[in-house]
């Protein structure tokens, strides 16, 4: 997901999808019905989505430190 054109292709097929789970909940309670569990948790999980890809966590690269199981000092490493 490096391309911008791939990150906007992305969000815009969740808040599709986001959209049409809210549209069929309006649709089912409109007429009536229940509204399954599983539509609830695929509108969740397409709205989380969407907050992960775009929250930032960081503009600069942070050194990671991997610790041995045995005896020893952390070891450095590069993130490059």
């Amino acid at each position: 997901m490096n391309s911008q054109s791939t990150v906007r292709t992305v969000i815009l097929a969740l808040a599709f999808l986001a959209a049409a789970v809210v549209v069929g909940g309006i649709y089912l309670t409109a007429i009536g019905r229940d509204l399954p569990g599983e539509l609830i948790a695929i509108g969740s999980a397409a709205a989380g989505a969407i907050g992960g890809i775009l929250s930032k966590t960081g503009t600069e690269p942070q050194s990671v430190q991997v610790v041995n199981e045995g005896p020893g000092e952390a070891v450095p490493v590069d993130p490059g």
